[in-house]
């Protein structure tokens, strides 16, 4: 807008009733001071005119009238820049403008005043007109520079869209109204727009033009109107759910007018038709294969298009790759995110879960292994820049149960590499496990991971190696990009890992949420030793959800959370497995029951429960509690206690436990003359003790207290410690060893061995290692009765047996041993101080056909590499 012949005027000191908000946008000079450019402001509120609008004829004059809310306000009246100045004449008289009509045509007039160095105005169209022409005028019409309009519905909604008009037409003559009898209105196409007397009805989609011709004084004139008709969008209040690989029909409950023209989905550039609509049976039938792949125009409250004739449909459709429901829809959903994208090394889709799944097994990943995209690509495979799965996978609040990891070779994990428009969200998994050498989420890449619960069994577990490596471990073993420094978009947020129950190998330098170059966000791990936490590169650790419960900060974030997660007690633990956990009794384990029935003073227990999510308490002021280990401290007097575990989530589920704190105090049994010797067996995550002749001190005992470090399976082989062993009446010095398995009985031998069969044998990637570890004898062994080393096939030296045997002076008598001996192959092992009595070695073994054929037959093993022999003596029968 730009305004001419307009003076400022200074003298206003009035206040502007708005404020002059403007006045702040003023440009500043270099000393900080207003500039004395005016600022222009249109409005309507402290401005108003007596007409915005003027239609007169040539000579005729008309006067314009400006007011303002401001007392004492002066106009200056003038037209304005962009307009033509040979239109109207302007006469001011305060503030009042008499305009005389010059000549034929449009111009535009401006009232302005100043306040506090804003110019605020109001503007006047003017349009003049030939003496004696007729002007028709219609409040239903619209009016521009083009002429009258107006748009018509195909279909009357509740939205204001309308299907007719009978325009009231007021014909004005020399500026005065005129009389006419009758407008007759035509149409140029009736099959767009219908008239009947003055009424315009729409037809069909279109524009036509109609044409209303009358007589005033003995003249003709004609008005022509530009008619448009449209079909109307109309919102459904309907919701489906689509599944591109399983297409079914679609229901529905609302009344669809108009002639079906197809069912129609927005695709990355323009509407892509994906079905049809018949009206006769309500239904929608889509087409398989007709919607996009790709995971960005995928997803939940997708606008779906039904076209009719009369009007654009609209329903919601959450549209999805794939509804997982069951194990083998798990386990094959890759098939389909390979599918989803021309790129061989790219995987897309949008994958949901439908139901929990009980997995309960081990899950090799097929998405994404080191093999394949390292031959595609190169050493580049992990860049999540341009590889891995770009989808996304939403559990939608689901848990799967017992999924395992166990193939390092094949850079085990459920996703393998994450692309960095990849995203994993709102799942749960229970029972889980993730062994060495292996990630459990995904390995590497970037993309976002959130709203995501871990509850593992096991962490670390075994010597995945790669091909060929007989003695290298890769030590990486975590959650999310554990196997290659991640892609700097990799984010990680509102994930909980819960540890409190897991057993866990030290000695693969666990990383249970991931590599510390990630970005992450409140995530959280629940349990571990110090050591595991310190590993952990979570960003908060809390030794229980007791613990969790009770932190006011961790409180904070945590009710910051998604839905996905149940905000009950605030303990961090998804919906699915919070129903699970409702339903669950509290029970402390019966071995506790059994053995804990008294506790010294000075020591410390630590409770075994079934359920994680217990409050435990005592009703002795001298015990203290700190998630599930109790301490008697040396206030505490002799006498019975009782230790209560309480559900968090439902007080009444509830179990208790009785024992006897004992007058039996450390500070008094310093020399602790009582010393015995004990082995600590990994496997079966239990102390053993030799033959101890009278003394039957392992029946005694009523629990173990001050181990350095705490005792957990799958610790390191040789780890001494020592511990208290509290009886009734003693406090014993307990020294141990931690071994790998302590062989007391036949049986046990088994531990030593492998058997393949000839189809794992064959597989290329079955990398299961050497069987390792340390092995003590106890006791003196019978072996009367089992038959040992029938393997059927010779064992390389990637298999077999790497650990030690240390029989202890003991002897194993009368075994039997079959083809490839009693550990099949022998690579960097040791065999020693151990004695065998009555061995039989059989010479024939049986074949598939039942036939008897020459075996090659040894007592320890049908090849051994590297591997040392000692202090055994063999005696045969």
């Amino acid at each position: 807008m730009k305004i001419k012949n307009f003076v400022l005027t200074t003298a206003f000191s009035l206040v502007c009733l708005l404020g002059c908000a403007c006045a702040k946008e003023q440009p500043k000079d270099s000393g900080g001071s207003s500039s004395d450019t005016p600022v222009y402001e249109e409005t309507t509120t402290i401005i108003t005119l007596n007409q915005t609008s003027v239609t007169f004829c040539v000579g005729e004059t008309f006067t314009l009238v400006a007011e303002s809310t401001v007392e004492g306000a002066a106009f200056t009246w003038s037209i304005d820049g962009d307009a033509d100045e040979n239109i109207v004449s302007i006469e001011q008289i305060g503030n009042t403008a008499v305009i005389t009509a010059f000549t034929v045509g449009q111009t535009k007039l401006v009232a302005a005043m100043e306040q506090d160095g804003c110019v605020y105005f109001r503007t006047v169209d003017v349009t003049v007109l030939e003496k004696n022409e007729v002007v028709f005028v219609s409040d239903d019409l619209g009016f521009d520079e083009d002429g009258y309009h107006v748009r018509l519905s195909t279909l009357e909604t509740e939205d204001g869209d309308v299907r007719s008009v009978s325009p009231i037409v007021t014909a004005y003559k020399n500026n005065a109204p005129a009389r006419y009898d009758q407008m007759v209105w035509t149409s140029d196409n009736a099959n767009v727009v219908m008239v009947t007397g003055n009424k315009f009805l729409a037809v069909s989609e279109g524009n036509a033009n109609v044409v209303g011709k009358c007589v005033i004084d003995g003249q003709e004139y004609s008005i022509s109107v530009s008619v448009e008709v449209y079909r109307p969008t109309i919102t459904l209040d309907e919701h489906f759910e689509i599944e591109i690989e399983n297409i079914a029909d679609l229901d529905v409950a609302a009344n669809i007018s108009g002639a079906a023209r197809g069912v129609f989905f927005e695709g990355e550039t323009q509407m892509v038709s994906v079905g049809q609509y018949d009206k006769s049976s309500k239904k929608i039938t889509l087409e398989k294969g007709s919607f996009p792949k790709a995971s960005a125009q995928l997803g939940e409250n997708r606008p779906l298009y039904i076209e009719t004739s009369d009007a654009r449909y609209v329903v919601t459709a959450d549209v999805y790759t794939k509804i997982i429901q069951t194990k083998e829809d798990f386990e094959s959903f890759y098939i389909l995110a390979k599918q989803a994208n021309a790129h061989a090394a790219l995987w897309d889709g949008y994958f949901v879960l439908g139901a929990d799944i009980e997995y309960n097994g081990l899950y090799n990943s097929k998405l994404a292994d080191h093999d394949s995209l390292y031959q595609a690509i190169g050493d580049d495979w992990h860049n999540g820049g341009l590889y891995g799965f770009k989808g996304v996978f939403d559990g939608k609040g689901h848990n799967i149960e017992g999924i395992s990891i166990d193939k390092g070779r094949d850079m085990g994990s459920i996703f393998g590499v994450l692309h960095i428009e990849g995203v994993i969200k709102n799942i749960s998994f229970t029972k889980a496990s993730v062994a060495a050498n292996n990630a459990f989420i995904c390995a590497a890449g970037g993309g976002t991971v959130e709203n995501i619960y871990i509850q593992y069994d096991s962490i670390g577990k075994g010597t995945q190696r790669y091909e060929g490596e007989t003695t290298i471990v890769n030590n990486f073993c975590g959650s999310f990009f554990s196997f290659k420094e991640p892609t700097l978009t990799a984010s990680i947020s509102n994930c909980v890992i819960d540890v409190s129950t897991a057993v866990f190998d030290t000695k693969n330098a666990i990383k249970i949420v991931g590599s510390e170059y990630v970005s992450k966000k409140d995530v959280f791990l629940i349990g571990g030793t110090k050591e595991l936490q310190d590993k952990s590169n979570a960003t908060h650790v809390f030794s229980s959800s007791v613990d969790f419960a009770d932190n006011a900060d961790a409180q904070i974030r945590y009710q910051a959370f998604s839905d996905f997660w149940s905000k009950e007690q605030g303990v961090p633990i998804s919906k699915a497995v919070y129903q699970k956990v409702c339903a669950q009794d509290v029970q402390i384990a019966a071995e506790v029951k059994q053995k804990v029935t008294g506790l010294a003073v000075g020591t410390s227990y630590a409770l075994s429960l079934n359920n994680n999510y217990a409050r435990i308490t005592c009703n002795s002021e001298g015990v203290s509690i700190k998630g599930n280990v109790i301490t008697v401290n040396k206030t505490a007097q002799p006498g019975v206690i009782t230790i209560t575990a309480t559900s968090i989530f439902d007080s009444s589920k509830k179990d208790s436990l009785q024992c006897t704190v004992l007058a039996l105090d450390i500070a008094q049994n310093e020399a602790l003359p009582n010393t015995i010797t004990a082995f600590y067996d990994r496997t079966d995550n239990a102390m053993c003790f030799e033959e101890l002749g009278n003394e039957k001190i392992a029946d005694s005992i009523l629990y173990y207290t001050n181990l350095n470090g705490g005792v957990a399976a799958y610790a390191d082989d040789g780890l001494e410690g020592t511990l208290l062993a509290i009886s009734a009446q003693k406090i014993y010095k307990l020294t141990y060893t931690s071994v790998t398995k302590v062989i007391d009985e036949g049986e046990d031998l088994h531990a030593l061995r492998r058997n393949y069969t000839v189809d794992s044998y064959g597989i290329k990637g079955c990398y299961d290692g050497l069987l390792g570890g340390t092995f003590v004898l106890i006791s003196n062994i019978d072996c009367t009765g089992l038959q040992l080393g029938d393997t059927g096939r010779y064992w390389e030296n990637s298999r077999g047996f790497n650990g030690v045997l240390d029989g202890r002076g003991y002897t194993i008598s009368n075994l039997s041993v079959g083809a490839n001996g009693l550990f099949g192959s022998l690579s960097y092992a040791t065999i020693k101080n151990v004695n065998f009595a009555n061995v039989k070695l059989k010479a024939t073994e049986i074949t598939e056909l039942g036939e008897a054929q020459a075996a090659y037959v040894a007592l320890f093993a049908s090849r051994a590499f590297n591997s040392t022999v000692e202090n055994v003596n063999i005696h045969f029968a």
